[in-house]
């Protein structure tokens, strides 16, 4: 009797299972190319058609520290931007590669993930498109793109990296744009000492149900700063009557850009030089002239010289034009204006040290030494 000749499992051809292995490949590279760094709602968001991913964060770090972003090889974005001062620079007015020196000071970056217009007047929507500016400019970086795009070719790592962000080795100024944004985005500041305080002060206000009703959170404070005072006695701090009202009015202007929202564009009497009209430049209206952007608090003892034009060089030059020398510019923000006149602070020299340690707690060490930043 014969013997029945077993059937084994039908073996799977090592062509089909390479192919398969090569798509299984493909999706879980595509995924996380397309894939957010997370969820979490404290990530700074990106728009829909340039989603930030680890790689093209990386791709972006590199290029930002890159001379070859420049027309002679000798200057990048982190050359004016360092990181050591919250992304701004130390001088009044860069001078680009060509030795031009720019007509505004060095803006710092960080939290522009939340920004809906850029530069000091506000003349660009999005960061896509501002950052080329720089590299386009003749008296910054004096780069021809389709020649950046061209060096980058010849670079193997470039086309890794490329290839890893976008599916492509393809390189074009829409992709620089992309990575570089994304890179950007990436550089947000939320763990400096006043953050803790604020939390703590946010909290004492929801345990008392304190209605807010849509109010900004400086507003608040304006109508009872008790909750603040409370939270920095708990760090130490016992700041004058004077101190604490003068540093609630200075809220009110950067208190946005303190919660991670947009920043406004308004005139603090800054009295232009260089013909520099601000706002007015771009919109043509006189009720426009003389508004900048309101910079950030943020690591604002870092990022000396100050204003538009970095005419102030130290903090003390700051606090003394606030505190008796405003300007009575026209289109001066009301906040500045007391009965149709620029206010005085009138804080005493010690109240005056009292904002700088204030001012001092602005300052996220963390974001300032992490190396990847």
């Amino acid at each position: 009797m014969k013997e029945k000749r077993r059937r084994g499992k039908p073996k799977f051809p090592k062509i089909l299972f390479a192919v398969f292995a090569c798509t299984l490949f493909m999706l879980l590279v595509s995924f996380t190319v397309v894939t957010p760094l997370n969820n979490d709602d404290t990530y700074p968001p990106s728009p829909s058609d340039n989603i930030s991913t680890k790689a093209g964060i990386e791709l972006g770090r590199k290029l930002f520290n890159d001379n070859l972003l420049s027309n002679g090889n000798t200057i990048s974005c982190a050359t004016c931007h360092k990181r050591e001062f919250g992304f701004a620079d130390t001088v009044q007015f860069h001078k680009g590669e060509t030795g031009m020196p720019q007509p505004r000071n060095t803006m710092p970056l960080l939290n522009l993930a939340w920004n809906d217009h850029f530069f000091w007047e506000g003349r660009v929507a999005t960061l896509e498109e501002q950052v080329l500016h720089p590299i386009r400019n003749s008296g910054e970086m004096n780069q021809d793109i389709k020649a950046l795009c061209n060096e980058l070719k010849n670079e193997p790592e470039y086309l890794l990296l490329f290839q890893k962000t976008f599916g492509s080795s393809n390189i074009d100024s829409v992709q620089i744009a992309k990575a570089l944004s994304q890179f950007v985005r990436s550089l947000y500041s939320f763990r400096s000492p006043m953050d803790s305080i604020m939390q703590q002060a946010k909290k004492t206000y929801s345990k008392q149900q304190v209605k807010n009703t849509g109010k900004p959170f400086s507003a608040i404070l304006q109508a009872n700063p008790e909750p603040l005072k409370a939270a920095l006695r708990n760090r130490g701090y016992n700041f004058s009557k004077n101190t604490i009202s003068a540093f609630v009015t200075c809220m009110q202007c950067h208190d946005r850009e303190m919660n991670g929202d947009k920043p406004a564009i308004k005139s603090n009497g800054m009295a232009t030089i260089r013909k520099d009209k601000g706002l007015q430049g771009i919109t043509g209206l006189s009720s426009d002239e003389g508004k900048f952007k309101v910079p950030s608090l943020r690591n604002i003892m870092l990022t000396r010289p100050y204003m538009h034009d970095g005419r102030m060089k130290t903090i003390d030059d700051v606090l003394e034009y606030y505190n008796h020398n405003i300007s009575g510019y026209p289109n001066l923000d009301s906040l500045l204006l007391k009965d149709g006149r620029p206010i005085d602070f009138n804080l005493s020299e010690h109240e005056l040290e009292e904002m700088k340690t204030l001012l001092n707690m602005f300052t996220d060490r963390h974001f300032v030494t992490n190396a990847n930043n």
